[in-house]
């Protein structure tokens, strides 16, 4: 179905795009303070997959929470690199 393959896709696409910008996937901390902890961040061992898991669940994004913003027709590009 289209509209579950875009979902997965841009699912997919926006879980790598935060990665980028995820503090914790660029540190030697991702799954709880290391060694000396002068500023007392936390030691939970879960709190990455809070962030991955946890609190993507609670947004509960359904297929008709998406459809909506989804056009019916397709749209052709003449190019691809022009946004406008």
């Amino acid at each position: 179905m289209l509209t579950t393959d875009i979902a997965f896709y841009m699912g997919w696409l926006g879980h790598y795009v935060a990665d980028a910008a995820m503090p914790l996937h660029d540190s030697i901390h991702h799954d709880d303070c290391v060694g000396d902890n002068p500023k007392g961040y936390t030691r939970d061992p879960n709190i990455h997959g809070r962030f991955e898991s946890e609190f993507v669940d609670l947004i509960a994004t359904t297929e008709s929470n998406l459809t909506k913003y989804v056009p019916r027709e397709a749209r052709y590009l003449d190019n691809a690199w022009r946004l406008r």
